[in-house]
């Protein structure tokens, strides 16, 4: 038989914001699994598509972009993720931290090969604790 829990909010019993998962053998930590922010992006004409905690995009030049936070991390150390797409150009990537990192506003430089390059799409997302 299936159940079904509706609610607000978790609230963990130890620490307000932690909460365990278990999955077999294995536990993680709810909070810090989450991406606490993602985006979708127009680079050539650059805006925001989609977003979550994402308040906008900055664009510092060709293929180099700042994202800014909605609510910040706790430091400027934080795992990243991001991918291009939408150009028939190869070896592309993103490049985390070309430029000044805070906890709200990260910087990327999209790239083809070595040069930086402008690129049609791009998707990434931030994990780490908001402050």
């Amino acid at each position: 038989m299936a159940s079904e829990l509706k609610v607000d909010k978790f609230t963990g019993v130890t620490t307000a914001g932690s909460i365990s998962v278990t999955s077999g053998s294995t536990t993680t930590n709810l909070q810090q699994g989450l991406a606490k922010s993602w985006w979708h992006c127009q680079m050539y004409t650059p805006s925001l598509s989609s977003s979550f905690n994402t308040s906008g995009l900055t664009d510092n030049g060709t293929g180099d972009f700042n994202i800014a936070l909605t609510n910040a991390l706790d430091s400027s150390i934080r795992s990243s993720g991001a991918c291009l797409s939408g150009s028939s150009i190869n070896n592309r990537y993103i490049a985390f931290g070309g430029g000044t990192n805070t906890a709200s506003s990260v910087n990327f430089l999209c790239k083809n090969d070595s040069a930086t390059a402008q690129d049609e799409d791009c998707k990434g997302q931030l994990t780490g604790d908001l402050a």
